[in-house]
């Protein structure tokens, strides 16, 4: 039995929100693969999740610029934050 799109959605709020969660999950939403990334390699246009030596930052990268950065201590809280903020924007869904 599979789960529908609401019900995936919902499932995400009991999942470690972390890199491994997030790349099963993402593509289940209909967010592109290159929308985002977890290296920090500074792509154009994409939101980063990724280690730091704080923790954790998650921002988009937009022309070599860190946009709407933010730092976390976990992983987990990253993620959310990442989730929200990719899931917001509806240019990083598949056409």
């Amino acid at each position: 039995m599979g789960f529908g799109v609401e019900s995936r959605h919902v499932l995400c709020h009991f999942m470690r929100m972390n890199r491994p969660a997030l790349l099963e999950w993402l593509p289940t939403q209909g967010i592109r693969r290159d929308a985002y990334d977890f290296s920090g390699d500074f792509g154009s246009e994409t939101y980063v999740l990724r280690e730091c030596p704080k923790g954790w930052e998650v921002y988009y990268s937009e022309r070599g610029q860190k946009k709407s950065h933010r730092e976390f201590s976990s992983e987990h809280e990253a993620g959310e934050f990442f989730r929200t903020l990719i899931l917001n924007d509806a240019s990083t869904r598949q056409a």
